[in-house]
């Protein structure tokens, strides 16, 4: 069945030329990073020990973990929906996989942050993804640094797992942080939706690093997490891998 997207707000905008689209550091990763995961999968085991899924995500800061946080609790209280908190970590996720070796997955992850800058991504406005139970989501806009780091990691990633999850394929893939899913209804989100029209979701995002989720219980908890790199003085370090 198709997936039909329904948003309240901008989820795509126009872009201008390069250099006023990513700030100077950034530009500078997008340039030189069309093949950093290549130097690091030259082995590919496809020893088959992956969980039932994982998800390959990138964590909120603190502010905006909080911000997020504060509308889940508050759709609980007036709604009573909390299926969302089954990952209690407020964040993006770039890819779901359900096969590989996870210790391949580990160590790809580790070697793609120690190499890569911190990215922005760009919240704005409500969205939803229908269905019998509907996701309530903040998108997040799809520029060209978000779009080149989510290539990269799913060619790493499909080196290394042939079952990445269908939506987060290149195409699909709309970036968001949920705010309700799993025990939702078409009533119960027009009412959040209504609910949460007065607030404002215009918010600039440092995403600082990789996290690997992993299935415990009826949770997905966090199993690693690698930063990414944040300042100029990487760009030595960078360059010395070429």
């Amino acid at each position: 069945m198709k997936r039909r997207i329904l948003c309240f707000g901008p989820v795509f905008r126009k872009t201008g030329p390069k250099q006023a689209l990513l700030p100077t550091k950034q530009a500078w990763c997008r340039s030189h990073a069309s093949g950093f995961f290549d130097r690091f999968l030259e082995t590919r085991p496809k020893n088959l020990n992956l969980p039932l899924m994982v998800a390959i995500v990138s964590l909120l800061d603190a502010v905006h973990s909080g911000k997020v946080q504060q509308i889940i609790l508050e759709l609980e209280r007036e709604f009573g929906l909390k299926g969302v908190q089954a990952t209690p970590y407020p964040h993006l996720t770039w890819l779901t996989a359900n096969d590989g070796s996870l210790e391949d997955l580990k160590a790809a992850l580790g070697r793609a942050a120690g190499i890569c800058c911190r990215v922005t991504a760009q919240a704005m406005g409500l969205g939803i993804f229908p269905g019998a139970a509907p996701v309530l989501y903040i998108p997040i806009l799809r520029t060209k640094a978000i779009n080149h780091f989510h290539g990269q990691l799913y060619e790493a990633v499909s080196a290394i797992s042939s079952e990445i999850g269908t939506f987060y394929q290149a195409k699909l893939w709309m970036p968001h942080l949920s705010l309700a899913l799993g025990d939702t209804t078409p009533e119960l989100v027009t009412q959040a939706l209504l609910y949460l029209n007065h607030h404002t979701f215009t918010w600039e995002i440092s995403l600082d690093n990789l996290t690997l989720l992993t299935k415990n219980g009826d949770q997905f908890l966090k199993d690693s997490e690698f930063p990414l790199l944040e300042d100029e003085s990487v760009l030595l370090k960078i360059s010395s891998l070429k």
